[in-house]
């Protein structure tokens, strides 16, 4: 891989005596630590789980590579390195294999979510869900097993993957009103959400919250009043997302910098970016500020808010600040 390895901002490690007052404190924490093939452990009344296994910062990767974009077409072998390795680098292991199963452990239902709203112009989400696929499948995870949503059919059949289960099943509370959620989410052990880079008119981007929030309830549409704030933390934040969610990546090898969600050909940057980190809040600070550069450079005008990013922290979803984030850039 061309993309060379660059700590950026990486605190050192904590003491060994602030390890052992954060075991003592979070002993899910410990537990998650002590294996590596030990999967992500459920959310409860202290908050998400990704706040307790990274009690002092959420783990951010960014990786980029000049080599992965090939004029309309994606370089599939480059995506697959690229997703191993943010994997390998999120979960602390040596490999992606290893990776995987700190991440997903015994899944045997695994569901992973894209975007199909400008799908058909960006054109990333079959190599997106092949890279995703066989890595998976040689860390042993089978893709029969594997449930694709919002993938296109054809890449479906050609892995040899599931269909998303139709229809709508338990609910969580938004706003004081019960939403269900979709069926295939409650029947997933594990799910891995991938999400765009894109602007958004109402929430300001729509990255890695916002295609889980707004692309698992029933009702979407009834949650978008005030830049959908505080409705994407809501959700994010129920238990029944928050024990599901094992990982989010952003795909951000072509983004949509301006005119979202929906893309035109007009509004693609070929970007060649690849996000990954437990916490969502945390990944989606991070495009944000990237998103933002983007813009700068393309000399785009007009300001940008994502408020939902900022209220997700407030509630303590996740951390949006940048004090507690481990940003890490390869």
């Amino acid at each position: 891989m061309d993309a060379h390895e660059v700590n950026s901002d990486r605190p050192p490690g904590p003491s060994r005596r602030e390890l052992l007052k954060a075991a003592a404190a979070l002993p899910l924490l410990a537990g998650n630590r002590a294996r590596a093939d030990e999967p992500r452990r459920k959310a409860n009344a202290d908050g998400p789980w990704w706040l307790r296994e990274q009690p002092r910062k959420s783990r951010v990767v960014e990786l980029q590579s000049d080599r992965v974009v090939r004029g309309e077409f994606i370089d599939q072998t480059m995506l697959r390195e690229m997703t191993e390795k943010v994997v390998a680098v999120y979960a602390d292991t040596p490999d992606s294999a290893r990776g995987w199963k700190r991440i997903l452990g015994g899944a045997n239902r695994i569901a992973i979510k894209f975007n199909q709203v400008g799908a058909s112009i960006l054109r990333t989400t079959p190599a997106m869900a092949t890279a995703l696929v066989e890595s998976l499948a040689a860390a042993g995870y089978a893709k029969e097993r594997i449930t694709l949503v919002e993938a296109p059919p054809h890449i479906q059949k050609h892995l040899g993957t599931r269909s998303a289960t139709v229809g709508w099943d338990q609910s969580i509370e938004i706003d004081g009103e019960p939403e269900r959620l979709a069926r295939w989410w409650v029947e997933a052990d594990a799910v891995i959400n991938v999400g765009f880079l894109k602007t958004h008119r109402i929430a300001g981007m729509s990255a890695a919250m916002k295609n889980i929030s707004h692309g698992i309830i029933e009702r979407p549409a009834r949650y978008h009043a005030s830049a959908c704030a505080p409705y994407i933390a809501q959700v994010i934040g129920s238990k029944l997302v928050t024990e599901k969610l094992r990982l989010n990546l952003i795909n951000a090898t072509k983004a949509a910098i301006k005119g979202g969600p929906g893309v035109t050909s007009d509004n693609i940057e070929d970007l060649g970016l690849l996000l990954a980190g437990g916490d969502p809040v945390a990944l989606d600070a991070v495009a944000f500020e990237l998103l933002l550069a983007q813009r700068r450079r393309a000399g785009v005008d007009g300001p940008l808010e994502a408020q939902y990013i900022e209220e997700a922290g407030r509630r303590g979803v996740g951390r949006a600040q940048p004090a507690g984030i481990e940003h890490i850039v390869l």
